[in-house]
């Protein structure tokens, strides 16, 4: 697969693909950016993005089997620059629905 055109779309398909979300993810309130590779920063098979003023880190959500602790994160977070208000929440799967939530014990 090569290059895609991002000028050259005349049926929206790179705006449906970034801009649709399955209605059951709804709350999750995130945004999708393309960003330049130029401007990313590899670490191993992967490309991030790093966080400034056009795109601030607020939260940051630990799935259940996390071998990391919170602390571990804050830890983390502060060795890289990021601000203190960061929040760090520990989700786990809500007891008789087929979704997480936040695990109170950590707040």
């Amino acid at each position: 697969m090569g290059l895609i055109n991002l000028n050259n779309d005349p049926y929206g398909i790179l705006d449906k693909l970034l801009h649709t979300k399955f209605v059951d993810w709804e709350h999750e309130k995130e945004m999708r950016m393309i960003v330049a590779k130029s401007e990313c920063e590899k670490r191993g098979n992967f490309w991030f993005n790093k966080f400034d003023d056009s795109m601030i880190l607020k939260e940051v959500y630990l799935g259940e089997k996390c071998p990391k602790s919170i602390t571990d994160y804050r830890q983390l977070l502060k060795a890289e620059g990021y601000s203190p208000n960061v929040q760090i929440m520990q989700a786990r799967p809500a007891f008789g629905k087929y979704e997480y939530e936040i695990d109170k014990r950590f707040l």
